[in-house]
């Protein structure tokens, strides 16, 4: 009996290998493996965050103008999404705080990356309807 699991594993080797580990480098390769590849290679990307969105270390973050935030969508479960904007710059991005239960912890992202997440959930939605109202 094949172990799914690790054929899993060792496609997802030989992907890493061709890419030279390189996640954001990832290409499906024609044969009988593609299908395979690309579904494999789409959930490596909606799990990643692009290098721009990683979250400063607190040392060096900008301090967030509070005034400012909007909350555009809260999930039953009290994450809460909102969009803010820099103090000082002039940049808005989205903000994602889980919930207390989660640790509450904060991930910052720019509105583009945000709304390009795979897969698309009530808070985009509510993002988008926002954007178009202002």
């Amino acid at each position: 009996m094949v172990n799914m699991s690790d054929m899993k594993q060792l496609l997802l080797r030989r992907l890493l290998k061709r890419a030279d580990y390189a996640t954001l480098d990832l290409k499906p390769e024609a044969g009988a493996n593609h299908l395979a590849e690309v579904a494999l290679i789409a959930q490596i990307r909606s799990g990643m965050i692009a290098p721009d969105d990683y979250l400063q270390p607190a040392a060096t973050r900008v301090a967030l103008s509070r005034d400012n935030d909007v909350e555009f969508y809260a999930s039953s479960n009290g994450d809460r999404w909102l969009l803010c904007e820099h103090e000082k710059a002039d940049e808005i991005f989205v903000l994602h705080r889980s919930n207390p239960r989660s640790g509450g912890h904060e991930t910052r992202m720019s509105v583009g990356s945000f709304l390009a997440l795979a897969p698309r959930g009530p808070e985009h939605e509510a993002l988008r309807v926002l954007l178009s109202d202002r």
